[in-house]
């Protein structure tokens, strides 16, 4: 899943994607429309009005593209697909149907078909830094991070004035823990767009990892001053994590009550509030939030490996080894 805007109605860019460096969870801004909204029950109105021009003629190359602009926007990739393959055979020439095929199999995971879109696209169109910069999310994806900040390069070499291609470039480097070349990248992102929200928050993890932890602080409380509405419970478990480090339980308490509050289902937000519970000695309350998360993602194997330790901790030698034989059978399950 990934947060991501329409250029010129049609272009479709994939904006960064966070799969930061935990062992346990990828954390994901998407942009998404409950169906009991009144803005998707709107776009479900136009989509029905575009369709009486479709009606009249299949072959309107206008209504398609509205088409799939309107079913892109609340997430109806299948449907979107269907479309780009009927605006291929009507637009022999452009590339964008291509792009916007690949991006939507790559959101379905169908990593393959898009990367065989995007090289088309590239094919029919090297100049173009938009291919490129979608192609190295799906690169980054499967793990081809390498690759992934070669076309990143590559988009920036084509429209050096991109900050989201610098923030892309980052988030991959950061995956390689390169993290003195994503600080670079995140730099430029913020001063080519001052108020890039996303690009605060990976700065922050980038300073977080550097043990700078006032600094990714700061990072965390500019993203949030520029949207104080913001409800993403990944910057206040991050927060959360810098401020333990400072000693601050406390703060990062809070921090992690916020995450809560915003999603009682995010299993991270309960299993950092039991690391800092345990160091109160709340071992009561750290099993608690433990319980909690793995029954919000029964297969994180530091869920189960950190209860077992306050179990331990209890005397309760019984319910360790049952944890501690739960983590062998992930791992054997991992294995295969």
């Amino acid at each position: 899943m990934s947060l991501a805007i329409i250029k010129h109605m049609y272009r479709i860019t994939i904006l960064l994607i966070f799969s930061f460096n935990f062992s346990y969870s990828q954390i994901e801004l998407e942009y998404s429309l409950s169906s009991d909204t009144s803005e998707y029950k709107y776009i479900r109105n136009r989509i029905k009005d575009n369709e009486i021009f479709i009606k009249l003629d299949n072959n309107n190359v206008d209504a398609l593209i509205r088409r799939s602009s309107l079913l892109f926007s609340i997430q109806e990739f299948e449907k979107c697909i269907k479309v780009y393959n009927h605006l291929i055979t009507l637009l022999p020439k452009s590339n964008d149907p291509y792009t916007n095929r690949g991006f939507c199999y790559s959101y379905l995971h169908k990593y393959e078909l898009a990367l065989k879109d995007f090289d088309t696209a590239i094919e029919m169109d090297p100049t173009d830094p938009v291919v490129y910069f979608n192609r190295a999310h799906t690169e980054g994806e499967i793990g081809n991070h390498k690759d992934a900040i070669k076309d990143l390069s590559k988009a920036i070499f084509l429209d050096s004035n991109d900050a989201k291609a610098y923030a892309n470039r980052g988030h991959q480097k950061l995956q390689l823990k390169l993290y003195k070349d994503a600080l670079k990248d995140y730099n430029k992102a913020i001063e080519l767009i001052p108020n890039y929200i996303i690009a605060f928050i990976a700065r922050g993890d980038v300073n977080l990892e550097y043990k700078k932890y006032e600094d990714a602080i700061s990072d965390y409380n500019i993203a949030l001053e520029l949207n104080p509405n913001i409800t993403i419970p990944y910057i206040y478990i991050q927060k959360g994590r810098a401020k333990k480090e400072l000693n601050d339980y406390n703060d990062a308490l809070l921090n992690y009550n916020i995450a809560i509050n915003i999603a009682p289902e995010f299993e991270s937000g309960y299993y950092y509030r039991a690391l800092v519970k345990n160091i109160l000695e709340d071992n009561n309350g750290a099993v608690e939030d433990l319980s909690k998360a793995i029954k919000f993602n029964p297969k994180i194997e530091d869920f189960y490996q950190e209860r077992a330790n306050v179990y331990k901790e209890m005397g309760l030698l019984d319910k360790e080894e049952k944890d501690l034989s739960k983590l062998k059978e992930l791992k054997r399950q991992k294995k295969k």
